[in-house]
């Protein structure tokens, strides 16, 4: 049996809460970032990407723009299962009921129901022996509802709003598309941490909010290496996703933290987009590597 299956089991085995499981290393069952309001200030069609996510909503979407050569790159270690799951989901499950799987918000009986699990089971085989192995193993033990509530974080955005920031989910049409698009979608997935050196270099990275879990000068060597060495001239990183913005200032507070930057910090844009919260917005770092 594999580590991170037993891991799982005993996660899922853990009734007193006794085994820690670090925000960092549980599923992220969506992005709880607004996808859609940032994705189009990244040129991605037939481009290479480089992300973080668990929930794999920013290589979805990413896909959902014809990017291409997409590596996943996070300390979960069940975002390749997750990862495959999702897929088999979109190509069996109308829209809708891959809501219904996978949301968790006012949805008791539904969220990751066995019944609904067995409908892909046969499918999620063919695409990933090892993830099919994954879950079926879970499923045997377990019900879904506390598989969901074990391996997942809980801070899971409503249905109304995973569908909005999520391009792929907007519309049954949009859906449909991702279903065609999917179908020859293989993400590499790397179960590391960000700040850990690659060989690799892409046409654009995204870093998420990951600079809130490091300490400043942790995140500021991350960031440098990531431009230095695994991002092409004239690619494009996203440094930082914040929240609730309500004008430029919070953006300025953020770049002054990154003065160990030099003169880069001058050459980083920002911008503000619609926030998962209406009455607020979200803002995005991000720079440019020149020649």
């Amino acid at each position: 049996m594999e580590e991170k299956l037993k891991k799982a089991i005993a996660k899922c085995n853990d009734k007193n809460n006794t085994i820690s499981l670090s925000q960092l290393k549980k599923i992220y069952s969506f992005t709880n970032e607004n996808i859609k309001g940032y994705i189009d200030f990244f040129p991605l069609k037939d481009k290479s990407l480089l992300t973080v996510g668990s929930s794999c909503d920013e290589a979805i979407n990413a896909n959902f723009n014809s990017a291409s050569n997409i590596t996943i790159m996070d300390t979960c270690p069940f975002t390749k299962e997750y990862f495959y799951l999702k897929k088999a989901a979109l190509e069996i499950f109308t829209r809708q009921e891959f809501l219904d799987y996978f949301c968790s918000f006012n949805n008791a009986g539904n969220t990751f129901s066995l019944e609904k699990y067995q409908q892909l089971q046969r499918y999620l085989e063919t695409l990933d022996k090892a993830s099919y192995n994954f879950w079926n193993e879970l499923y045997k033990r377990f019900p879904g509802s506390l598989i969901k509530d074990k391996l997942f974080r809980h801070d899971e955005e409503d249905r109304a709003t995973i569908e909005k920031i999520n391009l792929y989910l907007q519309s049954d049409e949009a859906y449909l598309k991702e279903r065609e698009n999917i179908r020859n979608f293989t993400p590499t997935i790397i179960s590391k941490s960000i700040n850990e050196p690659l060989s690799q270099k892409f046409d654009n990275i995204f870093l998420s909010n990951t600079s809130i879990h490091m300490q400043t000068k942790q995140m500021v060597d991350t960031y440098l290496e990531k431009i230095a060495h695994n991002l092409n001239y004239n690619g494009k990183i996203l440094i930082r996703y914040i929240y609730h913005c309500k004008d430029d200032k919070k953006l300025d507070i953020e770049k002054f933290f990154y003065s160990y930057f030099d003169d880069l910090v001058y050459d980083f844009d920002n911008e503000l987009i619609p926030s998962v919260d209406e009455e607020m917005s979200d803002g995005i770092i991000t720079y440019q590597k020149k020649k």
